[in-house]
């Protein structure tokens, strides 16, 4: 066995392992390397073992070099799972064993695996769970799966005279929500360029929206990885929504999926027994445990960089009270050490 740092021409080998694993997911293939490259400029550093020609696993990672949280190597930022794929545990252990030696050669402060297996024998992050809801009964299954409140507001709103589009390509009217929601919630909005090069590196992902008079209310950002849908990021405005709109075109993304013959959505991460955790879960998606281990660089806690860790608190107070684009303008740099 061999192992090799992912290089240009061995881009479209790794991307047939991607699709020909089942293990592995939407966030290994190149085209996230390349929108993480591109919009934040951190320096990749993919690993393949290869065995007679053929790649038998792989491990992606980027070096993080950030200003407020120091230098870190994690598989991989921006993504709720990734981490090592491969189908025999040997292979998994070579991998990880090489990605020590490199986090090591770059004097990073800890390596971040975020695993959908577990590790034995590493420190772990067991807050995490991925919401995902199985679409195998078709469209009577999913609905009887809501909770009652759920099928009243997604009833209410169709008798509102909105409009919906399931396959825009609206990203500056996705942008315009996104950055007001996250100041809402006291977290640095993201470059508009990340949302960009999701666009331009995975052609077919769509912005869900709905809108009413020409106004936009919410729009959820979805991506396509073999059977599978995954909600990426979702926005959305205060107005008329005592008329649940969300709710509505959450609902209308559920039937297209199941027409479409999808057979699972991934309603993203979240923190077990959060509002984002429930909320999931009264649409009947169930949570998938998610992983996050590490290899520490002398003595010290997991790190824990989320919003629900009561050390932000304060920052995250501070945030909402800053005028919206003042923010704006801020959020970008912040965000990118944000993983």
């Amino acid at each position: 066995m061999v192992i090799r740092i992912l290089e240009k021409i061995d881009e479209s080998r790794w991307d047939r392992y991607i699709r020909e694993n089942d293990l592995c997911t939407f966030f290994h293939q190149v085209g996230w390397k390349n929108v993480i490259e591109k919009t934040f400029r951190h320096k990749p550093l993919y690993l393949f073992a290869e065995e007679d020609g053929r790649i038998t696993g792989v491990l992606p990672l980027f070096i993080v070099d950030g200003l407020f949280f120091g230098k870190r190597m994690v598989s991989l930022p921006y993504s709720p799972y990734s981490g090592c794929c491969a189908r025999h545990q040997e292979v998994k252990d070579v991998l990880v064993e090489r990605a020590i030696e490199q986090s090591k050669k770059y004097k990073v402060k800890y390596l971040e695996f975020r695993n959908r297996e577990i590790i034995l024998g590493m420190p772990t992050n067991t807050r995490y769970v991925t919401m995902v809801l199985n679409l195998a009964g078709g469209e009577k299954a999913a609905w009887s799966n809501l909770r009652k409140g759920m099928k009243a507001c997604v009833n209410k709103g169709y008798k509102k005279n909105f409009n919906i589009i399931l396959d825009s390509h609206n990203i500056n009217g996705f942008y315009h929500l996104y950055r007001r929601r996250m100041h809402q919630l006291g977290t640095p909005v993201r470059t508009f360029s990340f949302f960009q090069n999701i666009m331009e590196n995975f052609p077919d992902s769509t912005i869900a929206t709905i809108d009413y008079k020409g106004e936009i209310l919410a729009c959820q950002l979805m991506l396509y990885f073999k059977n599978t849908v995954i909600y990426g990021w979702g926005a959305s405005s205060n107005r008329y929504s005592e008329w649940h709109p969300v709710h509505l075109l959450l609902w209308e993304v559920i039937q297209d999926c199941i027409a479409k013959g999808y057979a699972y959505l991934d309603f993203g991460r979240s923190t077990q027994d959060s509002g984002t955790y429930d909320f999931k879960k009264w649409w009947g998606a169930l949570p998938q445990p998610l992983y996050y281990q590490y290899h520490l660089r002398g003595e010290g806690e997991i790190p824990y960089l989320h919003p629900s860790n009561h050390k932000y608190n304060t920052a995250i107070k501070i945030w909402q009270s800053l005028p919206l684009p003042i923010a704006n303008l801020l959020g970008p740099f912040v965000s990118k050490d944000l993983v």
